[in-house]
């Protein structure tokens, strides 16, 4: 079984244990995608991550085939390289019925891939409006920006590494404020 793995954040510049077979390619399944999950990752945990919204502008995503042939081990691979739980690691097969809009999508690109018998991503979504209380807007992202000044260099490591065609409303909005505040 050939099984591609989609990214679009951080695996991007760094695939760490995760095992793939070639090199990124540019033209993955268009997905929703936003800055608006406050990572609980280490000590980074001012960094704001791209993740699934299914509110946001759809974005196109990465792709590379994994090492992995069969869908057990890619998953637990990709778990492994996020740090994460299984239920986070997400997968569609070909002839699958899609249940959700991302996996509609998926659907869609893996007719234009024949190369491609399953798909696993990492299906994280935004967890701001239970760490900020609010729902995710341009204004409270401002916001938060603005409490984070101190650790702000973090912040934009991230959206620096982003892959720059995962251009979202948040990035658009970080862009004009690091601009507003001569950063």
């Amino acid at each position: 079984m050939k099984i591609a793995v989609i990214c679009w954040g951080s695996i991007f510049w760094d695939k760490g244990s995760l095992k793939t077979i070639g090199n990124w390619k540019n033209d993955g399944p268009e997905l929703p995608l936003e800055f608006c999950r406050i990572s609980s990752h280490g000590k980074s945990k001012e960094r704001l991550t791209l993740v699934l919204n299914e509110s946001s502008k759809t974005c196109v995503t990465y792709w590379d085939l994994m090492a992995a042939t069969d869908l057990k081990t890619a998953r637990n691979n990709l778990r492994d390289r996020e740090g994460t739980v299984t239920d986070d690691i997400h997968t569609f097969t070909r002839n699958q019925n899609p249940l959700s809009s991302i996996a509609k999508q998926i659907e869609i690109w893996l007719i234009k891939h024949p190369e491609v018998d399953a798909v696993v991503w990492t299906g994280l979504t935004s967890n701001w409006s239970e760490l900020r209380r609010n729902k995710f807007s341009n204004e409270d992202f401002i916001q938060y920006l603005d409490s984070k000044k101190n650790s702000i260099a973090r912040i934009k490591e991230y959206f620096d590494k982003a892959p720059l065609q995962s251009q979202t409303v948040g990035r658009e909005v970080f862009v004009k404020w690091c601009c507003d505040q001569g950063i």
